[in-house]
């Protein structure tokens, strides 16, 4: 009799535990964090603007997990994707934390910033009601004009502008943010 209540606990025991794998399992699966990829985090072009010496990149991202991922910028690294052989688009950054809640859509703006080249010039305007001429009690003369008004930039400087920006539009084939303590690598592709 003590074989048979023993058989029977190990029956009643195996039972049990078929019959509650398959609620744990999808338990696991709902309570288990997803990682960060293209499934969980949905990235899409929205546009590019000219901003203060660099282009800005909206984005929308869409993340479809129920938990919120946020990155500091010291801690994740923004990598402008570029056609190999081609010097660099500029400098990419993006500014304060990107806080992404769960299921939700947010806005995430990406910067790069254009090298200055070739380097403004300044424009040096003269002050009103001051005269270029020496005042009477000058004890040196002057040698030349001190200031001289100078025009507006040329169209050549504003066509090396419109280079500049169609060359580093031309070179950029997205971005790849990184965090490797949070397991992020996403890649926000060109839509340009």
């Amino acid at each position: 009799m003590a074989k048979w209540l023993t058989a029977a606990r190990a029956a009643m025991l195996a039972g049990c535990l078929l019959v509650a794998a398959p609620p744990a399992w999808l338990l696991w699966t709902v309570v288990r964090p997803a990682r960060w990829d293209s499934r969980t985090l949905r990235v899409r072009f929205e546009s590019v603007r000219y901003e203060a010496v660099g282009l800005v990149f909206t984005y929308e991202v869409e993340n479809r997990a129920w938990r919120s991922l946020r990155l500091l910028p010291e801690l994740t690294e923004l990598r402008p994707l570029e056609a190999a052989g081609l010097p660099p688009a500029g400098y990419a950054s993006f500014h304060g934390p990107i806080l992404l809640e769960g299921h939700r859509t947010q806005r995430v703006e990406l910067r790069i910033e254009l090298p200055a080249d070739p380097p403004p010039r300044a424009l040096v305007q003269p002050v009103p009601g001051i005269s270029e001429e020496p005042g009477p009690g000058a004890l040196l003369p002057l040698r030349g004009p001190t200031a001289t008004a100078q025009p507006a930039p040329e169209p050549a400087a504003a066509a090396g502008l419109d280079r500049l920006i169609e060359d580093a539009l031309r070179n950029l084939d997205g971005f790849e943010l990184v965090n490797p303590a949070k397991g992020v690598r996403l890649r926000f592709p060109r839509g340009w």
